[in-house]
């Protein structure tokens, strides 16, 4: 990814390795601190879909990491969806 990040880049990226991951998710009061690896892996470690999803595990699994694991399935929140198609719509079109 370093290639995103050159100073003449119109994209930057951050990329957060496993332990800054980890410390960003204690910071929001999740449960289950043994499987939150499994979360950051799931969303591949992108801060903004790691804080989105932080939120919903916190009001609907009352912070239980394991109970949001235990749903399994990858869950994509309006937050992400709208990003998506952001990241899409500027996809140039396949000819």
């Amino acid at each position: 990814m370093n290639y995103l990040n050159q100073e003449n880049s119109p994209i930057q990226c951050l990329e957060l390795s496993g332990f800054e991951a980890i410390d960003f998710l204690e910071n929001k009061g999740l449960q289950d601190g043994e499987r939150w690896l499994e979360l950051i892996q799931l969303y591949e470690g992108n801060p903004f879909y790691l804080i989105d999803i932080a939120v919903l595990i916190k009001d609907v699994f009352d912070g239980k990491v394991n109970d949001f694991l235990a749903e399994n399935s990858l869950v994509i929140t309006k937050k992400m969806q709208s990003h998506l198609k952001q990241i899409f719509g500027r996809c140039s079109p396949l000819s």
